[in-house]
């Protein structure tokens, strides 16, 4: 039996959104590792962002999840380039994601955190590190919220890591990455 090639999102969502106690755990695993965050639940939410206009673009994200604290974290593997920008499309799933929350009743500085993350397997600004974190912030990087922002955008540009390094040198995010790009190779080392 081949192993399925996680840099297909059909694949990505299956094994990680599966509703089993091993998938909810791995899932877990790698949220906190790139959100470096502890987690103590995941759910898998329904992916769709339903339309309420004719004039709003219709989106299904690859994994919606939400945690204890109800922040809601948008997953999203890209195997491959588009022509369809993907930092604008990281705006647009970060817009509708965080407007859905209820806050009737509520007032907006309890409005729960919502993060888009995107594995990319290839290269959005050739300048940058394989991790990039992106918030409201002035130009001088003051930030708009005092406390912890509640929109972020990661985006995780997987080609920008050595895989020439030894397994053993490289950190927990560059052993997941490479996991990621080379599970379904026979030959890889994959554990």
């Amino acid at each position: 039996m081949s192993k399925p090639n996680l840099l297909n999102d059909l694949a990505f969502k299956f094994v990680f959104g599966q509703d089993t106690k091993e998938a909810n755990q791995a899932l877990k695993g790698i949220l906190e590792v790139f959100l470096n965050q502890k987690i103590h639940k995941v759910q898998v939410k329904n992916p769709e962002l339903i339309t309420t206009s004719e004039e709003m673009k219709n989106a299904r994200l690859n994994l919606l999840v939400e945690f204890d604290d109800d922040t809601q974290v948008n997953l999203e593997m890209q195997a491959a380039s588009t022509t369809d920008s993907i930092p604008f499309r990281a705006q647009y799933y970060l817009a509708r994601v965080h407007a859905e929350q209820d806050m009737r009743g509520k007032l907006f500085k309890h409005i729960k955190p919502t993060v888009v993350l995107f594995f990319c397997n290839f290269t959005i600004n050739p300048r940058s590190s394989f991790e990039n974190h992106f918030q409201y912030r002035l130009e001088d990087g003051y930030p708009l919220c005092s406390e912890k922002d509640p929109c972020r955008i990661i985006f995780i540009e997987m080609p920008k890591v050595n895989f020439n390094k030894p397994l053993n040198e490289m950190n927990t995010k560059e052993r997941l990455i490479y996991y990621f790009t080379h599970c379904q190779d026979k030959d890889a080392i994959c554990g």
